[in-house]
This record gives structure tokens, C-alpha cells and sequence, in this order.
């Protein structure tokens, strides 16, 4: 028998198409919370569901940071890759945008 400690992994999913709506970032953390337009995407039921957030440890996230900066911006649609919670929302691994 094998056992071992840990967090649980979730599943990556991708998110339907959306427009961001709002980028919020602050207080104690520099971590980016995000609001789109759209149907709220949250495969894994996180207890709180006014966004989507943007660890700032995760190796690209100054890259991402800059990917949805520039959806807001131009107006473009996004789909976020999320796996697991963390502060209770999808956390975000990946971005990709479209015009």
C-alpha cells in the first residue's frame, strides 16, 4: 500500500470565449483578480464567485498580467485555463486571446 500527503490536484479547463471586464489588484497581495463578461466559469465550485485570480507566483504571470492588460484594452476575447481555487476563486494557468 502507497500513501501520500499533499494537495489534492485538480484538472486544468478551459473557459469559454469573454471579454475582461475589470482588473482588480491590490491590498496585501500582488496577485490580479478578474471579472469577464459571460457565463462565471468554475469547473472546480469555488466558494466565491466574482472572478477569476492571477497568482503572482506562478512563473508567467507577469506575462499574463500583460496578456489581459491588453484584452481589456483592445477590446478582444479571452479564454482563461484554470485549475483549482486559491483565495476561493479559478485560479488562472493560462491565457490566450483572440481578435
Amino acid at each position: 500500500m502507497f500513501l501520500a500527503a499533499g494537495a489534492a490536484q485538480a484538472t486544468p479547463a478551459e473557459s469559454s470565449w469573454m471579454r475582461v471586464n475589470a482588473l482588480v489588484g491590490g491590498w496585501t497581495s500582488a496577485g490580479l483578480r478578474i471579472q469577464t463578461g459571460g457565463t462565471f466559469f468554475n469547473p472546480e465550485a469555488c466558494a466565491i464567485q466574482d472572478g477569476y485570480f492571477l497568482d503572482p507566483s506562478l512563473p508567467a504571470a507577469s506575462l499574463f498580467w500583460s496578456m489581459l492588460l491588453t484584452a481589456q484594452s483592445m477590446g478582444v476575447d479571452v479564454q482563461l485555463t484554470v485549475d483549482g481555487c486559491i483565495y476561493s476563486r479559478p485560479k488562472i494557468i493560462g491565457v490566450a486571446l483572440r481578435r
